[in-house]
């Protein structure tokens, strides 16, 4: 048997297109400035579809309404279900998982 592989890219508030609630905007504005994250994030955000085997997840959160972080770098259960659906969701897209029939 093959050995298959995926990643996937979290995502952060840093690099973010959401709606900050104002306790994300407080995490956002005094987290460190510089040192690359959002460098890193821009660029792997450019080249990740050139990528076979991983997923940006960068972006996840971009349509949610609701404040997803519990501190600069840990979600809530509703935004860890979030990512997880989505996860999920590319792993049956790409023949990992078998889509639920009850779903």
């Amino acid at each position: 048997m093959a050995l298959r592989f995926h990643a996937f890219w979290q995502p952060t508030l840093i690099h973010s297109g959401k709606r900050l609630s104002e306790t994300e905007t407080h995490f956002v504005n005094s987290a460190p400035k510089g040192g690359g994250v959002d460098l890193a994030y821009r660029r792997i955000e450019t080249e990740a579809p050139s990528i076979a085997d991983l997923t940006f997840l960068g972006s996840v959160f971009d349509s949610v309404p609701t404040s997803v972080s519990i501190d600069p770098v840990h979600v809530t259960p509703d935004g860890n279900a979030i990512v997880v659906q989505r996860m999920a969701l590319e792993l049956v897209r790409r023949g990992f998982l078998r889509k639920s029939p009850n779903r």
